[in-house]
């Protein structure tokens, strides 16, 4: 019953304003009944002080003062007694106590205290009320005025209080139990909502959205659910490509192999043909060793620990410079390095090499015959900039978007026929984002590409 959480919730918030009722009606109804009480023991006060100063005038003389005390309280409800100072009873309006001694807690109080008491009792089921006023003069106490009053009317009104409030109070609280319900549900309902979708995602729709619109908490989880939705579908669509991709650009390489083997097993050819069949076959398996490469490269990347360091990066581009000598000269292309020699920044510099070697391999690969390759890093607005420049083929502007996607080439585009793998660029990318860099690329067809790295610590 309770593992939903609108019914915790309503169990919850239904406790905490039963409990918050409960305290307001016990308050309530104690501080009328204080009242009440109070203003009844002053006004029977008030009433004692003014019997207890005609009475002080007739101590000495009990006929005068019994007639007294029946002239002054024949309208008045109650009984009226007047005592001397140890109890013993001097008039009574109703005769009935006249010549005896009482005792109890309230007279004896009076008395001990010379100030005014009250205090409470029940006769033949009947609340009464007792105040006992003292007769003072400047001798001292001379006796008490000994009211009692019926408090049935005043303990009715009170009972009948506590029965409105309560009755309200306990409506109060099925309505509030019934808001807490329903306000539960309400929060809840977006909660099972997500619930849901997350239990499709499970099974495998990954792109399912959820369509709740709320301006708190709740509406940001549904925000991010519905991102990470499409991340985990944009990641499955990048998988299965993946998987198809590298499936297609394994069997290209074997199927070639596969067909010059067998060419070689049912042929009678000289050698000769042998050597250039087993040629090709090298040619593929250098390919496929390429390609296992840099599926290895790309998932060390994904795996591997970034290990920072203060890099100069001149120093790299002149360790890269010599590295790429020979094939530089092969094609009698410059690669000038235009770094700032006091730039450091913090990069793996195993990463930022294979960042670097991708980069300057692309511009050797497509750039014009002896033409050249600026490397430069500076700070621009406290802002450090890496850029890799070529003059060569460019790259058409439908194919900008696609560079850095897995094994996407745009070789036959760019109308040269040069073998690519179509890593080189994702592995730039996938360094760059490791890093927390950003990556720009501007090109232009015969235009030649440039690559800005925008570094940050």
């Amino acid at each position: 019953m309770f593992r939903k959480i609108s019914t915790r919730m309503a169990f919850a918030y239904g406790a905490i304003i039963v409990l918050t009722i409960f305290i307001i009606d016990a308050v309530l109804i104690f501080s009328y009944q204080e009242r009440q009480l109070s203003k009844n023991i002053k006004s029977q006060v008030e009433y004692g002080n003014f019997i207890a100063d005609i009475a002080k005038e007739h101590l000495s003389d009990v006929g005068t003062l019994n007639s007294t005390l029946q002239g002054y309280t024949k309208n008045v409800e109650g009984r009226v007694l007047i005592m001397d100072k140890k109890g013993y009873v001097l008039a009574d309006k109703y005769a009935e106590y006249f010549g005896k001694t009482l005792k109890n807690s309230v007279i004896d109080r009076a008395i001990k205290d010379k100030s005014s008491q009250a205090g409470y009792a029940r006769q033949d089921d009947h609340h009464i009320m007792l105040v006992a006023v003292p007769i003072k003069d400047s001798r001292g106490l001379l006796g008490l005025v000994l009211l009692s009053a019926d408090m049935d009317s005043i303990i009715k009104d009170i009972s009948e209080l506590k029965i409105q409030v309560i009755s309200i109070s306990l409506l109060a609280c099925i309505a509030a139990v019934i808001l807490a319900w329903k306000l539960g549900c309400k929060i809840t309902k977006p909660l099972e909502i997500l619930t849901s979708a997350s239990e499709s995602i499970r099974g495998g729709k990954l792109d399912i959205q959820v369509d709740i619109k709320e301006n708190d908490e709740i509406g940001e989880l549904a925000d991010a659910f519905n991102r990470m939705s499409q991340e985990i579908y944009k990641t499955d669509i990048s998988r299965r490509r993946f998987l198809s991709d590298v499936s297609h650009e394994l069997n290209t390489p074997l199927t070639a192999i596969k067909t010059l083997v067998e060419s070689l097993i049912d042929g009678d050819d000289d050698i000769y043909v042998y050597k250039e069949y087993l040629n090709d076959i090298n040619c593929e398996i250098d390919r496929l060793s390429t390609l296992v490469k840099s599926l290895l490269t790309s998932t060390k990347l994904d795996q591997s620990e970034i290990f920072k360091e203060n890099v100069c990066i001149y120093d790299e581009a002149q360790f890269l410079s010599r590295l790429f000598g020979p094939r530089l000269m092969q094609r009698k292309m410059i690669l000038k390095n235009n770094c700032d020699k006091r730039l450091m920044i913090s990069a793996d510099v195993s990463m930022l090499r294979e960042l670097l070697t991708n980069l300057i391999d692309n511009s050797i690969k497509y750039g014009r015959e002896s033409g050249k390759i600026e490397i430069s890093a500076g700070s621009i607005d406290g802002k450090k900039l890496l850029k890799i420049k070529d003059d060569g083929i460019g790259i058409p502007d439908k194919d900008l978007p696609y560079i850095f996607d897995f094994l996407y080439r745009v070789d036959k585009s760019r109308g040269r026929g040069i073998e690519g793998s179509g890593f080189g660029l994702f592995i730039v990318k996938k360094i760059a984002e490791r890093h927390g860099w950003d990556i720009l690329v501007k090109s232009h067809v015969e235009g030649g590409t440039e690559f800005t790295i925008m570094i940050g610590d």
